[in-house]
């Protein structure tokens, strides 16, 4: 099955196996042996579509991060710790590069625009 996925597929694929991931995000090792393939080998074909597995993760992360800011009351440090980050302060200073704010910003923002 997974031969047949045409290339373009495999962002969308990588993208929807770590949406539904619960708790911290999966490493590529595992990520490619739940594939049935080898790192190198899932590096390729990432590496062909002009991307890495580093990026798909973050971007997988802001997405969730932002759900969860928006969607429930969680703490940050709950959030922080159910995306696999070691501390709310990481946390929050990952979500500041990607968005310019802080977790708390970005959540009163959002609440303030329904």
């Amino acid at each position: 099955e997974l031969k047949r996925i045409k290339p373009d597929d495999w962002i969308e694929r990588i993208e929807n196996t770590l949406r539904h991931h619960t708790g911290a995000l999966p490493s590529i090792e595992a990520l490619a042996e739940s594939y049935f393939m080898s790192v190198p080998t899932l590096k390729r074909k990432l590496n062909q579509l002009n991307t890495n597995y580093i990026e798909i993760k973050n971007k997988t992360r802001l997405e969730r991060a932002q759900a969860s800011l928006i969607q429930t009351n969680h703490s940050i440090e709950r959030i922080a710790e159910e995306l696999g980050f070691s501390d709310a302060s990481n946390f929050t200073k990952f979500f500041k590069k990607q968005t310019a704010l802080t977790p708390k910003q970005y959540r009163s923002s959002q609440s303030h625009s329904d």
